[in-house]
């Protein structure tokens, strides 16, 4: 975290680009773009008529998350006592992109776990513990076939989408089955046991029609972000 003082940081272009007008700041790693995201919403917040509820700001990870409002605490922008429970309260929605979209709908429920994947690996005859640390089992390879097609916004039915997952030669390799109907099998579990796939969380809001209903949106790290999540990112 950046132990710059507020005082201290020049924002780009403020007196042509005011602190409520909507911006889009690029350049590189390491060129100040959080920083300066973050001195505009505290300029929001400290000149305008905004509150700490009014803010959704989605990063990429749970670190960065915790910088940016352990930044804000650090400039008097919002109380010390909020990162005490930062899930809670108005900071709820400083958060990562899956943490946001999840807390707007509410939850969507219990996430899968290893044991069901493996479960599901292995009512197939798919082989899902690993022999060896740089083995890659068959079972475990599915599964991250779901996952990048699913944040990839592709269709696993759909040849010319399948062509575009990298790892889907080595599957079709040590599975002779048809994957797209694996998928659906997946899909068929998870209902019967009442469980979601992270990347589920993405989804949620967008298949819901719901809206952030925050009039202060910064979306960091958007270089980052999966197909599925740049959805949801521009949606917000």
């Amino acid at each position: 975290m950046s132990d710059t003082d507020l005082s201290d940081i020049d924002i780009t272009g403020i007196e042509e680009y005011h602190a409520d007008d909507s911006v889009k700041l690029n350049g590189p790693p390491g060129t100040g773009k959080t920083t300066e995201s973050a001195a505009r919403v505290a300029r929001l917040l400290d000149d305008y008529d905004y509150e700490l509820n009014d803010v959704l700001w989605s990063t990429y990870r749970h670190s960065l998350a915790m910088e940016t409002l352990e930044r804000l605490a650090g400039w008097g922008v919002i109380p010390e006592a909020e990162l005490s429970d930062p899930t809670k309260g108005p900071t709820r929605y400083i958060a990562t992109t899956h943490a946001c979209a999840n807390r707007m709908v509410g939850g969507i429920g219990d996430m899968v776990t290893w044991y069901d994947k493996k479960q599901f690996a292995e009512e197939r005859n798919l082989r899902f513990e690993k022999n060896s640390p740089w083995d890659d089992p068959p079972g475990q390879l599915l599964f991250r076939v779901f996952s990048y097609a699913a944040n990839n916004l592709l269709d696993l039915h759909k040849q010319t989408d399948r062509e575009q997952v990298p790892m889907i030669d080595e599957l079709e390799e040590k599975y002779p089955g048809d994957i797209a109907r694996a998928y659906d099998g997946w899909q068929d579990y998870k209902a019967q046991q009442e469980k979601f796939d992270f990347w589920e969380q993405l989804q949620a809001p967008i298949k819901r029609n719901v809206s952030a209903n925050r009039d202060v949106v910064v979306i960091d790290e958007y270089h980052d972000a999966t197909p599925l999540m740049a959805k949801l990112s521009e949606r917000w």
